[in-house]
């Protein structure tokens, strides 16, 4: 699973097999696998795990579980079977001696019905897992994640950085300005200068598509992915950390304009599939052949180069090539 893509893997019924806390099974993931790649699920019903579907009663003690397996994984999935499904609420004092016996992430879900319920719960540095009350229309999804937030002074420090990682601004958000967002997909902040909402992007032109929005560890920090248009810095730049230094992900955005464009002057649109191939196959050779450190950089620029067209062409992504390099990793 983890060679294919999922970051972590989540076991329930085969770590409490036949009544029993099986540590040596435990003990050899750890060792595959890591214990940072690992989520374990607790799902409770009076008091005692519960697996198997939650149709058989393991009799292991919650918290004594809990406590004896925290070492071995980096994050618990809780579920209160007593209210799952029912909206009446998550029994809060069984998380809240969760949250004081382990340090682990801890998500956890069962009858979740209100706002109230998820701020208190957040204040503890617990993670909501939704389901009934999302799905009826009783929790507003966009809410749910505005009062999981702290804000303090009614703002959170927003960093945001485009789909490669690069950081392009840092900024404030409010309330109102993450409702803004949601709403029209564009980054809005909240300008501490100025006083008031603040759409980057309103006078320029230059907007920030909203791809994704994420609280930090502590939830009091926001990371927002973006599709920058044009620039994000107001002197220009692209970051207002300075120019955009030239990559792959660059390269790969330069050639598939020029593919897009069908321009005649321009080399890359007027490359032919025999003619690209054959570069690819004699820049190859050219690398391997090279006999000085300037030579060999050359050519490898030009291998790159011809292989991202390439690419371009064939549309395959730049993802799709590292998720399949990552995959071999954990081969």
């Amino acid at each position: 699973m983890l060679s294919y893509g999922a970051r972590k893997v989540i076991f329930s019924s085969r770590i409490f097999e036949n009544e029993r806390i099986d540590f040596d099974f435990l003990r050899e993931l750890n060792q595959k696998i890591g214990r940072d790649r690992i989520i374990i699920a607790v799902d409770s019903k009076g008091g005692t795990i519960h697996t198997k579907g939650w149709r058989h009663n393991t009799g292991i003690n919650l918290y004594e579980a809990v406590r004896g397996i925290s070492e071995f994984c980096s994050e618990f999935l809780f579920t209160y079977i007593d209210n799952e499904g029912t909206m009446k609420g998550i029994d809060t004092d069984v998380v809240k001696n969760l949250r004081n016996i382990t340090r682990n992430r801890l998500v956890v879900a069962g009858g979740v019905s209100n706002i109230d319920e998820i701020k208190e719960l957040s204040a503890i540095g617990v993670d909501v897992q939704l389901g009934m009350a999302l799905y009826t229309g009783k929790i507003s999804l966009v809410e749910a994640f505005i009062e999981s937030i702290k804000f303090k002074d009614n703002l959170i420090p927003t960093i945001t950085q485009d789909y490669t990682g690069r950081v392009l601004i840092f900024a404030y958000s409010s309330k109102e300005s993450l409702i803004k967002t949601f709403e029209t997909r564009k980054m809005h902040y909240f300008s501490r200068s100025r006083n008031k909402l603040w759409l980057k992007g309103e006078e320029s032109g230059n907007f920030l598509e909203v791809i994704r929005l994420r609280a930090d560890c502590d939830r009091d920090t926001l990371l927002a992915t973006v599709v920058p248009k044009n620039v994000a810095c107001h002197l220009g730049s692209y970051s207002c950390f300075g120019d955009r230094i030239f990559d792959i992900y660059e390269l790969y955005e330069v050639v598939r304009s020029r593919l897009d464009s069908k321009d005649p002057s321009s080399y890359t649109a007027s490359l032919t599939d025999s003619e690209l191939r054959a570069k690819i196959m004699e820049e190859a050779l050219e690398v391997v052949k090279s006999d000085n450190r300037k030579n060999k950089i050359w050519e490898c620029a030009d291998l790159m180069y011809f292989l991202t067209v390439f690419m371009a062409k064939e549309h395959i992504s730049l993802s799709e090539v590292f998720s399949e390099l990552r995959r071999r990793r954990f081969k």
